[in-house]
This record gives C-alpha cells, sequence and structure tokens, in this order.
C-alpha cells in the first residue's frame, strides 16, 4: 500500500476516527466518502435544475446544451 504524508491535524483526526471505529474503519470511511460526493451530487443537480427554471429553460434545452 501506498503511503503519503498528511497535515498533522487530517492524521490526527483519520487516527482518532480509526480508533473509535476499530475494525472496518476502512469500509466506513469510504462509506462517509460515497455519501458526501452523493450530497454534493445531488446539491450540483438541484443548483443546475433551478438555475435552467429561472431562466426558462427545459429540460432537453438543458442536455442540448450540455453536450454541444
Amino acid at each position: 500500500m501506498r503511503r503519503i504524508a498528511l497535515p498533522e491535524d487530517v492524521a490526527e483526526a483519520l487516527e482518532r476516527f480509526r480508533r473509535a471505529r476499530g475494525r472496518g474503519w476502512r469500509k466506513a470511511l469510504l462509506h462517509l466518502a460515497v455519501e458526501e460526493e452523493r450530497k454534493a451530487l445531488a446539491r450540483l443537480v438541484w443548483e443546475l435544475r433551478a438555475t435552467a427554471a429561472s431562466q426558462g429553460l427545459t429540460e432537453e434545452e438543458v442536455a442540448r446544451r450540455l453536450e454541444g
């Protein structure tokens, strides 16, 4: 496994997380990362829809603009 140097505060937080979760801490960390990614994507989609609606664009028009 490859190792990287983390900022001290991040390394300490990761160590606290590892101790608190015990076995399976990696899986729990990956689960949290996936959930955060889903939330960020949902926020982006919501913002895109709100912007498109405020400009009077349909979903088809938005798709065409994104593709081309």
